[in-house]
């Protein structure tokens, strides 16, 4: 069996999951939909990349050859590099391997991975990270020369190598196990994709609830046959964020600050307006935007116009088409209140869009700033822990408060329960290679699911409201 450059990757994450991934192992869950949409992206950006490395960097060769997709072997290792050029006069290959983010570093182990086996079989002088350059703001046309950058990254590879070599050994040696008993389990049981392998009988609360404790903290406590929440010991050092959320769990009783809570309730100016958005990474930037910047692709509002007013709402959802990010706009001067308070769960993501559409269109700039300056944040009332319940498991996400306040709203039915698979199901449905049958199906789970995540906001808030002193 071979390991591959993403499986040995996953054995750096954690061996156990590599074990699983290996031996077909059925707890395996599917591939995150985020991850599956960036890597799409990606797809997107390698054509261009090779256009690049063809017209920009193969002409500094005086006799070369650009090679696609070369492949190397040196079992049970298996590496494909997106590009190599074979020096003639030299006799010898550099690859170039392209990457669809704007961080090499952050690339350096896996590409030190390919040079190693590639280097067991072929003459490799020099190894290259082909990627996008974050400083690039494209105009109307796109420039391939300014999208892309390359560095040389011998030097960084030359500093893990040793340590990379054994790693694959011990990877072939994990291989051959016949089950995972000896491997140590990973420290993320929430995110786990193998969670009756690395963490079989998890009692309902654990120390793996607990909020921002480090990493080689749950190892020591694990080692010590500690797992559940109630046997934690007084003197164990947790960030003070995380007191309130430890003792409710161990109590199984809420703790809620009410003056606090009130306070930011009574700052809130009608109309009310709910505000979620949701939006897409382009590695290939649309114009007036860097690459990987958040594209707005979608919004949705729950409009409460004075008290006692019935909720209106509104929405919008880009095809794909043409500026379709101007359109979005347009329509969000159109729905969106004047004056009041623009209530979101999370400012730094919706202010973070606004900022960007206004450097992208900046004759809507003052609007959209406008916007930014009503903005409060509904989920400081958890994230500060003025309400804190053992049910959220330490967590201020919406989709952990939500079951919690208003459990008969859930996300369990909806066909999109996320933000990584909404940004995966709109890519889909701007496919002009999906059917119109699919693409109306994905239309309309789309606008249920941003739907759901402003009537969340405001059945949160009316709870608050109904529950105050």
């Amino acid at each position: 069996m071979r390991i591959t450059k993403s499986r040995f990757m996953m054995f750096c994450d954690a061996p156990i999951h590599f074990w699983a991934a290996t031996h077909g192992h059925t707890a395996l869950s599917d591939a995150d939909p985020m991850m599956e949409y960036l890597a799409a992206q990606g797809y997107r950006a390698e054509p261009l990349a090779v256009q690049y490395l063809r017209d920009y960097v193969l002409p500094s060769y005086a006799d070369a050859t650009l090679i696609e997709q070369l492949e190397c072997a040196n079992e049970p290792f298996f590496a494909r590099i997106d590009a190599a050029i074979y020096d003639r006069q030299a006799g010898v290959y550099d690859l170039y391997e392209i990457k669809s983010g704007s961080s090499p570093e952050k690339y350096v182990p896996d590409v030190a991975f390919q040079r190693a086996v590639f280097r067991s079989q072929l003459p490799v002088r020099h190894t290259y990270l082909v990627h996008l350059n974050g400083s690039y703001m494209r105009q109307d046309a796109l420039d391939i020369q300014q999208l892309f950058t390359h560095v040389r990254i011998d030097d960084d590879i030359d500093a893990v190598a040793t340590s990379i070599a054994q790693q694959q050994q011990q990877a072939h040696t994990v291989l051959t196990l016949a089950d995972s008993s000896t491997l140590v389990s990973c420290t993320k049981p929430k995110e786990c994709p193998c969670p009756q392998l690395c963490h079989p009988n998890l009692p309902e609360y654990s120390i793996y609830d607990i909020p921002r404790l480090q990493t080689d903290q749950k190892v020591a406590l694990r080692q010590q046959g500690i797992i559940s929440i109630h046997d934690l010991p007084v003197d164990t050092k947790i960030p003070p964020s995380a007191i309130p959320h430890v003792t409710a769990m161990q109590s199984g009783e809420r703790r809620i600050d009410w003056p606090a809570i009130t306070a930011m309730l009574d700052s809130f100016d009608y109309p009310l307006t709910f505000l979620d958005y949701e939006a897409a990474k382009q590695a290939i930037p649309l114009p007036g935007y860097r690459p990987n910047q958040d594209a707005a692709f979608q919004y949705a509002l729950a409009i409460i116009d004075h008290p006692g007013a019935a909720l209106r709402t509104a929405e919008y959802l880009a095809d794909g088409n043409g500026d379709f990010v101007r359109s979005l706009i347009g329509q969000l001067m159109h729905d969106m209140p004047a004056h009041g308070s623009v209530v979101v769960w999370n400012k730094t993501y919706e202010q973070g869009i606004n900022k960007s559409l206004a450097v992208a269109y900046p004759e809507y700039a003052d609007a959209l700033l406008h916007i930014n300056d009503r903005i409060v944040d509904l989920m400081e009332v958890f994230q500060k822990n003025h309400y804190v319940d053992p049910r959220c498991k330490g967590s201020y996400s919406i989709k952990a408060v939500l079951p919690v306040l208003v459990p008969h709203l859930s996300y369990h039915d909806l066909a999109i329960a996320n933000g990584g698979s909404a940004v995966l199901a709109w890519n889909r449905m701007v496919d002009t290679h999906t059917p119109p049958a699919e693409q109306a199906r994905i239309r309309n789970d789309l606008l249920t699911y941003c739907g759901q995540d402003a009537i969340a906001m405001l059945e949160i808030w009316r709870v608050l409201q109904r529950n105050r002193p």
